[in-house]
């Protein structure tokens, strides 16, 4: 980090810390819960399984979202939702300061909690390939994670043993872990019909075609330029058509980038194929999916949950682990079904059985010692609700 960019993060960080003190004197201290997702860009991930679980189970609790742009989340936000604008102003400040529960599932910088605040981080990739934060050696001391500082963080939440050892390393957390499994994941262990059949119908796919979900993470360059991830490399059509030759009926395939990119490029023309990068929560895709064909991301190990094929194309590995991110593990460490080329992805697909793949997806989950158990979102939404209950009896 160099002086001007180190000054202007003591700089932010001073004035956050001004701005949250100030808000916090003359703002007194409320029962809302304050929800997050993905520095504000989504009403998405962890938070939002937690969010409608705690108005299903306890409706009178006020439930707030910070947005950066509010307006443009109406359409898929709840009415029982209150929506802010998540930016540096003194209003976002005294809502933040004002919660009795805030949940995140990335980083914010640190500001100073008021006392009988309750701080929930589910982070938002239990089983990750790319190392992050401390892990990555991009952090120095002037910018620590703050679920590093004790008693900064109250709870964190993961669902497996691979994700508790990345919040002890990673985040330098040493607080409590509820193991009781990802709230994302929740919707893996017991796929809804009804939901799947609602997602479907909101991408324009018929309840019995089959779906074949592409989704990559991100590449840097694409990141800093703001420009769409080139996907020309795979044949989504072949691909198409060799899962249509082995099970037969309809399928379509649906391009997913990486929330934090603008989009994939590619693969267009076939009418069988449709972007939903614009779609609102990838856990939606996940159980309407019936294959999963990513690279780097956590959204793999989510997806063995299911017991369906889950295969990485990773035509650009030597390249990415040397310039991109580096992994926690070798991937030929472990029991993924790996391709490099186009052909070694279609001979996988031909190849495997239904029975090789639910052994696979059992060696997946052993792999990050997987622990979920479909009650995640309830557990933590008990849990809110009991602090919510002990400030207002005064304990």
């Amino acid at each position: 980090m160099n002086k001007i960019t180190l000054a202007k993060v003591l700089i932010r960080k001073k004035l956050d810390g001004i701005k949250f003190l100030l808000a916090r004197a003359v703002t007194g201290q409320g029962d809302t819960v304050l929800f997050e997702s993905f520095d504000g860009t989504s009403y998405s991930d962890n938070p939002r399984f937690i969010s409608e679980k705690l108005h299903e189970l306890y409706p009178d609790t006020e439930i707030v979202w910070a947005f950066r742009d509010p307006s443009a989340k109406k359409a898929v936000v709840p009415d029982y939702v209150r929506m802010i604008k998540r930016d540096e102003s003194f209003g976002f400040f005294k809502e933040l300061a004002s919660c009795r529960v805030w949940v995140n599932n990335g980083t914010f910088r640190y500001v100073p909690k008021r006392k009988g605040q309750f701080f929930i981080q589910t982070w938002h990739g239990d089983r990750a390939f790319k190392k992050v934060l401390n892990d990555s050696g991009h952090r120095d001391k002037f910018n620590k994670v703050s679920e590093g500082i004790e008693g900064y963080c109250d709870l964190a939440v993961c669902g497996s043993s691979y994700g508790e050892k990345q919040y002890r390393s990673a985040f330098g957390y040493n607080g409590k872990i509820l193991m009781e499994g990802t709230p994302r994941d929740d919707c893996l262990i017991d796929p809804n019909p009804d939901r799947i059949r609602e997602t479907k119908q909101k991408l324009g796919v018929a309840d019995d075609a089959k779906i074949l979900l592409f989704a990559p993470t991100f590449r840097q360059n694409n990141l800093l330029g703001k420009t769409k991830q080139e996907t020309s490399g795979i044949d989504i059509s072949r691909i198409l058509d060799v899962l249509e030759e082995k099970y037969g009926g309809e399928w379509k395939a649906l391009l997913r980038a990486h929330p934090r990119l603008v989009g994939l490029t590619g693969n267009s023309s076939d009418p069988r194929i449709t972007d939903a990068t614009g779609y609102e929560d990838m856990a939606d895709l996940l159980p309407a999916s019936d294959v999963l064909i990513t690279d780097f991301s956590s959204s793999a190990g989510d997806f063995a949950l299911l017991k369906r094929p889950v295969l990485l194309y990773q035509p650009d590995k030597k390249e990415y682990e040397s310039n991109e991110r580096a992994l926690y593990f070798k991937m030929e460490d472990s029991p993924f079904f790996a391709a490099e080329s186009q052909q070694e992805l279609e001979d996988i697909i031909r190849r495997v059985s239904e029975a090789d793949v639910k052994e696979n997806c059992e060696k997946i989950l052993e792999f990050y010692g997987t622990r979920e158990t479909g009650k995640s979102s309830e557990k933590i939404a008990g849990i809110i609700h009991d602090v919510i209950a002990e400030r207002s009896s005064g304990k």
